[in-house]
This record gives structure tokens, C-alpha cells and sequence, in this order.
């Protein structure tokens, strides 16, 4: 929900779990508090009434770090660079000799 709350140009107030420690920069996009700290929840949200302008500055700096880091194109390269990088010297299976079937002497 943070990344279509960044979309939509909402100031964003989060709790530094998950995926949202990694949508906010705490001060730069959004305001990001520990988790269960009510005190410090509070006083964020209030820090975004009490400061409009500076709330919607980090709202807009959310937005353009969205469509430059989370769009579907940069995604996907970074996921396919991952997956590539993880193949990249990985060990082939070792050719093995054939099995030759043949009869067994008689005893």
C-alpha cells in the first residue's frame, strides 16, 4: 500500500518493517519510525500536520524515487541481473560414461 500511497502523493508515515523500510527515506521521502514506538508514530504524524509543505516536498521526492527505481522496466533488469548473476560460474554436471549393458558370463 506505501508504494500506491507514494503514486498517489500522499506524505508518507511509516514503521520501518518490511518493504516500507525499503520505500522511505526516512527525512527524504517519507518519515519512517521503529516499529512499535507509538510515542514516536504520534509524533510524526504530527510533525506532517504541523508541516504541510515539508510533508508534501518528501511526498513529491517519494514519487520520483518511485518512477525511478520501482517501475517495471528497472525491476525487471535488476531481477534478471540477480538471477544472472547467480548462474554466472555455477558448476555443469559432469558428463558420465554411458552404461554398457552386456551379458554376464556364464558360471
Amino acid at each position: 500500500a506505501a508504494l500506491e500511497a507514494i503514486a498517489a502523493g500522499a506524505p508518507l508515515v511509516v514503521t520501518d518493517v518490511g518493504g516500507l523500510g525499503e520505500a522511505v527515506t526516512n527525512l527524504e521521502t517519507g518519515l519512517s519510525c521503529p516499529p512499535g514506538d507509538s510515542a514516536a508514530l504520534a509524533a510524526a504524524v504530527i510533525d506532517v500536520l504541523d508541516d504541510p509543505a515539508a510533508a508534501q516536498q518528501r511526498a513529491l521526492a517519494a514519487r520520483q524515487r518511485l518512477t525511478a527505481d520501482f517501475d517495471w522496466r528497472t525491476v525487471a533488469a535488476r531481477t534478471a541481473r540477480v538471477y544472472g548473476d547467480s548462474t554466472r560460474g555455477a558448476h555443469r554436471p559432469i558428463a558420465r560414461r554411458p552404461i554398457i549393458e552386456q551379458a554376464l558370463p556364464d558360471r
